[in-house]
């Protein structure tokens, strides 16, 4: 299938020696053009794609062209179940008002949400710790089909962002693919032989961010002791960086990745040390995970890529230098082309028959 990603904002490296190649991507990107991906002989017109984070609830209708013609953002509420449901259920109302203006036919609402889903009944079955309080158990397919009486599917985050990154962006490049998501938690997604890998039960998938990474480390929301997420989520970087600034100056207003991004920029050594520290603990993940599946490309997405560059570059320096022998001949490692829509594009992918094969979701009516 032909495809067209509009004008390269790229950059390349290749580290010397290593048979690593880096691809890197602006952090932020226009949902509309960039992303365009040709779809001819699609059998959908528009789906609804609403990704529920940790912290923020990002929603778009997908056309049959692979755009994103109409996108929003809102914070999470974590409340309750039922305040996320109400501010989804707002969203989702939102984006089919604005189809109904332009005489867009919707077909579907694909859904990403935190935590470990169930897929074949749509129910959060775990995974999130009180993150979003009376969450587990809540069936999410259910309340949506009710409501909009709609087909709904719907699917972990991690999941969905490499969805989104494979099916509009990658499947002409590799067939065996693991993509990182971090930005409130960690999460994983794997693609292998073309289709994504949802583990034994047909459902969960893969959680790399509760590799242990250091059995002495600090204790995860889990419950385990040194996983990868108590290491590297957003708010386990924040307190890093506010902990090494406060003992030589005033802590910044903003810690978020994008601000230590910058300030990495501007020669603050306390980014950098942050910075490293991150790539090095993300690296060792992501190098023992590739001597285990052998993948073409690793991507990293989610908010930590507002880091930029540099993250990347230390990252592959680690998977480059503890990756085995032919686990690393001709390794891509790159920014995801998405930015931090990719669970969006990917949820949209649920309720797209053309990808059943790739979601392993039967969805054909």
């Amino acid at each position: 299938m032909g495809g067209k990603v509009g004008r390269d904002l790229s950059c390349d490296y290749t580290f010397r020696g290593s048979g690593i190649h880096v691809r890197l991507f602006p952090a932020e990107l226009s949902c509309k053009g960039v992303y365009r991906r040709c779809t001819e002989g699609m059998s959908i017109s528009s789906v609804i794609g609403i990704d529920i984070g940790g912290t923020n609830t990002k929603f778009g209708i997908v056309d049959a062209s692979g755009d994103i013609v109409h996108q929003g953002q809102e914070p999470t509420s974590r409340i309750s179940s039922n305040a996320v449901l109400k501010r989804a259920t707002e969203c989702i109302q939102r984006l089919l008002d604005i189809a109904e203006k332009n005489d867009t036919t919707v077909e579907g609402i694909g859904v990403a949400v935190t935590g470990q889903v169930d897929v074949s009944r749509g129910v959060v079955a775990g995974g999130i710790y009180g993150k979003i309080r009376g969450w587990i158990g809540t069936p999410v397919k259910e309340f949506f089909s009710e409501k909009f009486g709609l087909p709904v599917e719907v699917d972990n985050d991690g999941n969905t962002a490499i969805l989104g990154e494979y099916v509009f962006h990658r499947r002409d490049e590799c067939k065996n693919m693991i993509m990182l998501t971090i930005g409130t938690g960690v999460g994983t997604g794997i693609i292998l032989d073309g289709r994504l890998f949802r583990g034994g039960n047909g459902n969960i998938g893969s959680e790399l961010g509760h590799m242990v990474i250091d059995p002495n480390g600090p204790i995860c929301q889990c419950g385990n002791r040194g996983c990868l997420e108590a290491f590297v989520s957003g708010g386990a970087i924040s307190e890093r960086y506010s902990g090494l600034v406060c003992r030589s100056q005033k802590v910044p207003t903003r810690t978020d990745p994008d601000a230590i991004g910058k300030a990495y920029a501007n020669g603050d050594k306390n980014a950098a040390v942050v910075v490293r520290e991150v790539a090095e603990y993300i690296g060792t993940a992501l190098g023992n995970a590739c001597n285990l599946l052998g993948p073409e490309m690793v991507v990293i997405g989610g908010g930590i890529s507002g880091i930029g560059e540099p993250l990347i570059s230390y990252i592959s320096e680690r998977i480059g230098a503890i990756s085995f022998g032919l686990s690393r001949n001709n390794l891509k490692i790159e920014a995801a082309r998405l930015g931090t829509y990719a669970g969006v594009f990917g949820a949209a992918t649920l309720v797209m028959s053309d990808y059943s094969s790739i979601t392993g979701i039967d969805n054909r009516r």
